[in-house]
């Protein structure tokens, strides 16, 4: 399986929504619900920490991964969906096989090209002046 979509923090406000089973108008909310992966897929997250903490998640599994000291957790979201009972350890191989896809993927991303930082026109610096930005 190849994970197929990044997911951020924009994708929590469909996951609510989904959880509390309230149908949301599409475009309501950024991005889509989380909680029912599409089969053949995986899903990576991560949190904005300096040193990240990884969600893997496919159909029915989501793999917790903190990269500062390699913990890890496993839950099945189907029949756990509160993440109450870990399984990395009676089921080793799967996690194992979630955290290399996730180390592949974090192999494979390269830094973004920075955008070049243009000087303003005339046209705007004359707004950014009238706004008080600028003298």
């Amino acid at each position: 399986m190849q994970i197929t979509l990044i997911a951020s923090w924009f994708n929590y406000l469909n996951r609510v929504a989904d959880a509390l089973g309230v149908g949301v108008p599409e475009g309501t909310f950024v991005g889509r619900s989380l909680l029912r992966g599409g089969s053949g897929s995986r899903v990576v997250t991560r949190n904005t920490d300096l040193v990240p903490t990884y969600g893997v998640t496919d159909g029915r599994y989501r793999l917790i991964f903190q990269a500062a000291d390699r913990a890890q957790q496993l839950y099945d979201v189907l029949a756990d969906p509160a993440e109450a009972h870990d399984l990395a350890e009676a089921q080793p191989a799967w996690a194992a096989a979630q955290r290399q896809a996730l180390q592949r993927f974090v192999l494979g991303l390269r830094p973004e090209k920075p955008t070049p930082i243009r000087p303003p026109t005339p046209a705007e610096l004359e707004q950014l002046r009238a706004l008080g930005y600028v003298r």
